[in-house]
């Protein structure tokens, strides 16, 4: 979504769009999306952050008769966000001057529609999050002792939808034939578990406030599986589930990095593959050597690098190097081209130092399709 369509001064210039449920914040919080970003400070000064849920447009750009500052607030804002302490939703109706637009890229998201005209399905019972929740989870702030620690003091909790209803409020749209309010259009009944009261409680917020949450995927910890997340492959076998704020991750290691990963139990699907044990000292010849190590062929090897360290890693193979160009096999003086899945770069394997080679044969063609 484009977000420079959305003018929190300018809010019915554009018919064709809205900020009714889009994220904002003081312009005195410390935001930023950038990934690992830390702020360091007493995070119960730490402002939350908010979501439009109506628009106002108000007389402004007079000066204030006694001190004479300009005041700008053409248009104030109803925001909602979640308190921790008081384990409830607030609202507060805040003035342009003092808000900044959050941008957000979020696909999940429900549109202030009726259910039958989103995208994305809504049933009785789903569960949902709102939309500032990830945001909030994530957030950290660096302690005196150099330490990380999530600040979680705004963190929503996870929703139920009971009902989806039309807000028919009846302050008017419009004066005089010009827009001077927004607000939204469909609302949301959800139930949550209220740990302040220690029961089942409800609240109503805009349908453009929550976002979708995957169901929990169905995962054989008997297999093995493939996920391709920004570019870089994984192959996982399950350990244990990791819920995380409404969502089910796997944990468990990765043949490819040969690391522990956590990886979205949605976005892994089922990699059928075996290892052959592969003789090396049958390896006598460089065309014995390319027939049994063919080329964009997947391979696991347990190699020794010059430090003497010893890892697993996969390849896959491009192109063989003698770097005295006989036919006569010298393990010294052999290397294999090939795309190595550890570092995610191409790299140089000396035929001497791999101690274990086995094929990898797999049903998925996830890994054979990355060059």
């Amino acid at each position: 979504m484009n977000h420079n369509i959305f003018n929190l001064t300018s809010p019915f210039e554009n018919e064709g769009t809205s900020l009714i449920g889009q994220i904002v914040a003081l312009k005195s919080h410390p935001f930023t999306n950038e990934k690992g970003s830390l702020f360091q400070g007493d995070d119960r000064l730490l402002s939350p952050l908010m979501v439009i849920k109506e628009i106002v447009k108000e007389e402004g750009n007079q000066p204030d008769p006694k001190t004479e500052i300009k005041i700008n607030n053409s248009h104030k804002y109803l925001c909602l966000y979640f308190c921790q302490e008081k384990k409830g939703f607030e609202e507060k109706w805040i003035a342009s001057d003092f808000l900044e637009l959050i941008p957000v890229n979020n696909e999940k998201r429900f549109s202030d529609k009726k259910p039958s005209e989103q995208k994305l399905p809504i049933a009785y019972g789903d569960t949902v999050r709102f939309i500032t929740s990830s945001l909030e989870f994530n957030k950290k702030r660096l302690l005196f002792n150099n330490n990380e620690d999530f600040v979680h003091r705004f963190v929503p909790p996870i929703l139920q939808i009971k009902n989806v209803f039309k807000n028919e409020e009846n302050h008017p749209l419009k004066k005089n034939g010009k827009i001077i309010r927004k607000r939204a259009q469909y609302l949301a009944k959800c139930i949550w578990f209220n740990t302040l009261q220690s029961k089942v409680s409800e609240c109503i917020v805009p349908l453009a406030a929550l976002e979708m949450l995957q169901k929990k995927a169905e995962i054989n910890f008997e297999k093995v599986y493939c996920a391709k997340i920004k570019r870089a492959i994984h192959i996982i076998k399950p350990k244990q589930w990791v819920y995380k704020n409404g969502e089910y991750f796997i944990y468990g290691n990765d043949y490819i990095s040969d690391k522990p990963q956590t990886i979205p139990s949605h976005q892994l699907r089922e990699c059928v593959f075996e290892l052959t044990n592969i003789n090396k000292g049958k390896l006598l010849t460089l065309d014995l050597i390319r027939k049994t190590l063919k080329i964009n062929q997947l391979f696991q090897i347990q190699y020794r690098n010059r430090k003497g360290e010893i890892s697993k890693r996969i390849i896959k193979v491009k192109d063989f190097f003698d770097e005295h160009g006989s036919d006569c096999v010298f393990e010294k003086s052999i290397f294999i081209h090939a795309q190595c899945y550890k570092r995610n770069e191409n790299r140089f394997f000396k035929l001497e130092r791999i101690l274990e080679i086995q094929k990898v044969y797999r049903k998925q063609e996830l890994l054979a399709n990355k060059n």
